[in-house]
């Protein structure tokens, strides 16, 4: 998790590292079981504990969660999604096919204090076929007064970086 650095409080790079120590620490039962049993943000990240706690405090109600060119995430579904109730449907979505799920190899990238590009590698193993998969996903995080306004997953390091140098103030869907 690049040699153990520590980022500065509130900044891209350390909302996203402890995402993903959270998310680490917390079992993927638990957070699956979580987006398939409750209806809402809130009561989603009641039942994730301190996980959920994290995510009440910064993920920004206006966030947008951006899945489409993550080409291995269902590609017949939406995947462009609002709000926190949008946040919750995308990774019920996402989460759903799979049995368990495992982040290694991440490497954090700051652009500087509210972007980050973050890589690692997903482990997944599917709920039906019991089938093993590790890719890389790359993500886009984008931070506003220590809240996540914009997650965006890529295939590709390379179109993350693309993403990133977007003229301020416009988005991934070309708004």
């Amino acid at each position: 998790m690049n040699g153990g650095a520590r980022f500065e409080p509130g900044t891209a790079a350390a909302i996203g590292s402890e995402f993903l120590e959270l998310f680490a620490r917390t079992p993927f039962a638990d957070v699956k079981r979580a987006l398939l049993e409750e209806d809402d943000f809130e009561s989603v990240n009641a039942a994730l504990g301190e996980f959920g706690r994290f995510l009440d405090r910064v993920i920004a109600p206006e966030i947008v969660v951006d899945f489409r060119e993550a080409s291995s995430v269902a590609p017949d579904q939406d995947l462009i999604r609002e709000g926190h109730q949008g946040w919750v449907d995308l990774w019920r979505l996402f989460m759903t096919p799979w049995r368990d799920f495992t982040v290694s190899d991440q490497h954090f990238h700051p652009l500087d204090d509210s972007r980050l590009i973050v890589d690692a590698i997903w482990n997944l193993t599917g709920e039906e076929s019991g089938v093993q998969l590790s890719m890389l996903s790359v993500g886009f995080w984008e931070v506003r007064d220590a809240q996540v306004i914009r997650i965006a997953q890529f295939d590709s390091v390379a179109k993350a970086h693309d993403a990133a140098a977007l003229p301020e103030g416009r988005h991934l869907d070309g708004a």
